[in-house]
């Protein structure tokens, strides 16, 4: 028996650290009613043409220097050329527009107009014009080799200078949990004198580095020991993330910079070979949940793999222009982190994710963490909805295990194969399968526009 009480010691684990905050470079208001910010962060140049007010239809028609064409990893999600020396950007909901550059790509300026329906909107008769990076000696010495944006959501920018070819890895936002997992050739272990600081060994043939403020990682490979190649993949928290089910490669050396596909990676990391998928941890088959096919001739699979939760929409067969308008719970807005490449926003409560062309399916992967209870969604084919027989399509992520025997029966009968789950992650949901269902938020419509 104790005669004194003992000591309880409350342990308080320390506060994630912060990210850097970006440096604001400039902040204009112009009479024709936007604002201008420019900033960097950790290298990265960002500009933002924001309205005073939604404008519906607004279009930002730029270009960069003294009217010279931008690359076009440089334009955001919907652009398209307008002549020789410009492009046009829809406004964001007609209130924003983001563009971002690599440091190592970066303009001196960005020169534009606005386009609000039929009318010219110009600074009082002149051109719109915003300083970004001022060119340097340094900047001036580079050759950009490529410039390359992934619908993962980064840029890949390979450069030569004197003596040193250069690779810049960009994200197009902060994302403080983003690691690449990366090597040279086909995977092979890179010098230790390239690791940029943080970066760790991670098996035999692959090193991981942290995303210097989320954001941006360098690599300086000197000419006389350059590799040919750059592979990489992406580690998101407890999300793996490629390009369209391949390795993410940037090749360097002179000769290499052809449009051949990057070689398979061997299975001795990680790789899975049905369908390209690199898991860079990937050690055991999926766990099937549940198999349901729909008679909208929609197949729709829930597996579990390593901790993470995901769900396979699948059309039995090819459908031009169909999105997967989805959300999760009783249409709640799905965390960001989750969003397959290309999904946006669609209203308080929904996003869209267009199928990958020529996949037929799209795939959503959530950490257990941030895993729902189910996901919701209906179906888009141009104008037409797409729903199960007048209501929402639902999968449960979380039901009895039991209830994945008749999905294994499936996998047996080779309708899902292993690689069947590494799809790229894309998505799409929406409530609407009842225009009367008390949120008409979106569509009035609805009803009439259905077909099974």
């Amino acid at each position: 028996m104790f005669s004194a009480a003992a000591e309880v010691v409350l342990y308080t684990a320390p506060p994630p650290p912060a990210l850097p905050q970006p440096e604001l470079l400039a902040h204009t208001r112009y009479d024709a009613g936007v604002s201008v910010v420019v900033d960097r962060n950790n290298g990265v140049y960002q500009l933002e043409v924001a309205a005073d007010k939604p404008r519906k239809g607004l279009v930002l028609h730029w270009a960069i220097e003294d009217w010279q064409l931008p690359p076009q990893a440089a334009w955001p999600p919907g652009t398209t050329k307008a002549g020789e020396g410009a492009v046009q950007t829809p406004f964001q909901r007609g209130e924003y527009v983001t563009l971002t550059f690599p440091e190592s790509v970066c303009p001196s300026k960005v020169v534009f107009v606005l386009k609000d329906g039929s009318k010219w909107v110009k600074n009082h008769g002149q051109d719109f014009s915003a300083a970004l990076k001022p060119p340097t000696p340094e900047s001036q010495g580079l050759e950009v080799l490529s410039y390359t944006h992934h619908e993962a959501g980064l840029s890949t920018v390979v450069g030569k200078g004197s003596g040193s070819y250069l690779v810049e890895v960009v994200a197009d936002h902060p994302r403080p949990e983003l690691v690449m997992h990366w090597a040279v050739e086909d995977w092979r272990l890179p010098a230790r004198g390239v690791w940029p600081p943080g970066t760790v060994q991670a098996g035999d043939g692959a090193v991981q580095t942290p995303f210097q403020g989320g954001q941006s990682i360098k690599l300086l490979f000197p000419q006389d020991t350059c590799p040919s190649k750059l592979v990489f993949v992406l580690k998101e928290g407890e999300q793996w993330l490629n390009d369209n089910g391949a390795d993410f490669t940037a090749r360097l050396t002179p000769g290499s910079h052809t449009a051949d596909p990057p070689p398979a990676h061997n299975q001795q990391h990680h790789h899975n070979n049905n369908n390209n998928q690199h898991y860079a941890a990937l050690e055991e088959e999926p766990e099937v949940i549940s198999c349901t096919n729909f008679e909208a001739g929609i197949l729709v699979v829930v597996g579990r793999v390593e901790g993470a939760f995901m769900v396979v929409v699948m059309s039995d067969q090819p459908r031009q222009d169909m999105v997967l308008h989805w959300a999760v719970e009783d249409w709640q807005l799905p965390q960001k982190k989750v969003w397959p490449p290309n999904s946006t926003q669609a209203g308080d409560a929904a996003v869209q994710t267009p199928f990958r062309e020529g996949s037929q399916s799209v795939a959503i992967a959530f950490p257990e963490s941030l895993c729902p209870s189910k996901v919701v969604f209906v179906l888009k084919e141009g104008e037409r909805w797409i729903t199960d027989g007048g209501k929402d399509f639902a999968a449960d992520l979380r039901p009895a295990l039991s209830q994945g025997n008749h999905a294994h029966e499936a996998l047996s009968n080779g309708h899902l194969d292993a690689g069947f789950w590494g799809g790229s992650n894309g998505n799409g949901a929406g409530r609407h399968a009842n225009g009367a269902n008390g949120n008409g938020r979106h569509y009035s419509n609805w009803a009439a526009q259905v077909a099974h």
